[in-house]
């Protein structure tokens, strides 16, 4: 992911998580100081309740999208590689085919020259 994207990820969630405690605690000081009564900070932290949650929900959405942007570029890698095991198990035939047909031809090789030794 992004350095980007992550850094404001965490920033994102890092102020959505803050939010509820820090309104609450806000909200309490200016109830504690009259400047609002408890019925409008009790409406005010709902709102800001609410405002955290539609940005959770847009910080998803954006996480979401850029997921699936990646997932979409890394595509072709990852068709790529699974056809890797089959390619290798192929490669991997064919190689000890060729050992084996060497290792037959060395051997009647050697047994056509002890033959030869054994006739003079």
């Amino acid at each position: 992911m992004d350095g980007l994207i992550k850094k404001g990820l965490l920033v994102g969630l890092g102020a959505v998580s803050l939010t509820r405690a820090k309104a609450q605690k806000i909200i309490n000081e200016l109830v504690k100081k009259k400047i609002m009564n408890r019925g409008d900070g009790i409406a005010l932290l709902k709102k800001v309740l609410k405002e955290a949650d539609n940005e959770r929900k847009r910080i998803k959405d954006i996480l979401t999208k850029e997921v699936k942007r990646e997932l979409k570029k890394a595509k072709p890698l990852i068709d790529k590689a699974k056809i890797i095991p089959a390619k290798t198990e192929k490669i991997g035939r064919k190689v000890a085919r060729k050992i084996i047909n060497k290792a037959y031809n060395l051997a009647q090789k050697k047994l056509i020259e002890a033959v030869k030794k054994i006739r003079l």
